[in-house]
């Protein structure tokens, strides 16, 4: 008996269209789901690592200023009451560079060619970086650097255009910077502060303090000084303890620089911290000789006022003296944008506006307020009190 056998059609193991449709749709499903937490993990990745940049640079900007104007004033407070405001003089390789010959550059263009010794001045509204479009202060700072002759030296006889006669030239080495202060008159306080250079080499004990080197001056303003001079030891231009005395402010693209003023380096003006997006400072004032702070006062106006304070005056000399500490005010902000809400902020939410120093006296209140495209940034405040160690002992 023959077995007849029926053949089936050929039948396909693959998928049907239908079902590579299902698939890629789940696909993309899962890859939209990754997408969006790759997305958010890393926004806020970037986020914490803005907050983390912005916080170590608002931490280290403010602990270099609080070290500067702690030690403002070192090596020649001793001579407040006769130096405080007088119009420095400094020369370099020959060339004058106090009073400035020409503006400052970037973001100092501003500040003005005449430069008064002080601890430190808060010159108002001085920069105007680019990135707030808004004013920063800037601040003024002055610091000697010798350590082992803070006190001043009397000269015994007038100055002659290359040397100084002093009682004994101990404390004194080879390439100080020394700053000669006259006595002042009875109704100003517009005498020259000259700043000169104890000759290279020198090291003896004697009563004559030989003057030459890259700061002299050539005699130029020393020869009219009287023999009431007395001379201060700002520190050693040779041995890299060099005095301090700069501007210190915000310029371009969040970035807080300082200008060294007698150029002890063959640049300037340098960068001191990133991330910086304004500076605002007042003054703490002692109003009755008790050396604490009594009342808080601005630089913008009042008797403490920029133009008051460089005025020339024996009485700015004295308001100098009563500057007891800086409340320093910054606002740090992160480089990168954040991701956007619907109401135009960050999704961690930006402040609409930051506020200084309120409460410290009726017109010391700075606030910032912060546009639409401004708060797709994070930002920090940061606010603190720096006393001025070398004013409070006067």
């Amino acid at each position: 008996m023959t077995v007849m056998k029926i053949s089936r059609p050929y039948q396909s193991q693959g998928v049907t269209i239908i079902e590579m449709m299902v698939a890629m749709v789940i696909g993309m499903m899962l890859m939209a789901v990754i997408a969006s937490v790759l997305a958010t993990s890393e926004g806020s990745k970037r986020s914490q690592t803005g907050v983390n940049d912005i916080s170590q640079a608002g931490n280290y900007a403010a602990f270099i200023l609080d070290q500067w104007i702690r030690a403002a004033g070192s090596g020649f407070n001793q001579t407040a009451a006769r130096s405080y405001g007088c119009p420095l003089a400094a020369s370099k390789s020959g060339a004058a560079i106090l009073p400035l010959p020409s503006s400052l550059p970037a973001p100092f263009a501003g500040v003005s060619t005449t430069v008064r010794l002080a601890p430190i001045i808060i010159i108002p509204d001085a920069t105007t970086p680019n990135v707030s479009g808004n004013t920063s202060d800037a601040l003024m700072i002055m610091e000697g650097a010798a350590g082992g002759a803070e006190s001043y030296t009397t000269l015994t006889a007038v100055p002659t255009a290359s040397s100084l006669t002093v009682k004994n030239t101990m404390g004194y080495v080879g390439d100080d910077l020394i700053l000669l202060v006259d006595q002042l008159t009875s109704s100003s306080n517009t005498a020259t502060c000259l700043l000169e250079q104890v000759t290279t080499g020198f090291s003896s004990v004697t009563t004559a303090l030989p003057l030459s080197g890259t700061y002299y001056g050539n005699g130029t303003t020393l020869t009219g000084m009287t023999d009431s001079t007395v001379i201060s030891n700002l520190g050693n231009m040779a041995n890299g303890n060099a005095p301090r005395f700069m501007i210190v402010g915000v310029g371009n693209n969040n970035v807080l620089y300082s200008y060294d003023l007698l150029q002890t380096n063959t640049s300037p003006l340098s960068a001191v911290a990133e991330g910086v997006f304004e500076m605002h400072a007042i003054y703490g004032v002692d109003t009755n000789a008790d050396s604490k702070v009594d009342t808080w006062t601005p630089a913008s106006s009042g008797s403490y006022a920029y133009s008051v304070l460089t005025n020339g005056t024996s009485t700015s000399a004295g308001l100098l003296q009563n500057i007891k500490a800086i409340r320093l005010g910054m606002i740090l902000r992160s480089p990168l944008k954040e991701r956007l809400d619907s109401a135009s902020k960050p999704t961690t939410g930006t402040p609409d506006s930051f506020t200084f120093f309120s409460g410290y006296c009726s017109t010391c209140a700075v606030t910032r307020t912060f546009t639409a495209a401004e708060k797709q940034f994070r930002y920090r405040q940061i606010e603190v009190t720096i006393p001025l160690r070398n004013n409070l002992v006067l």
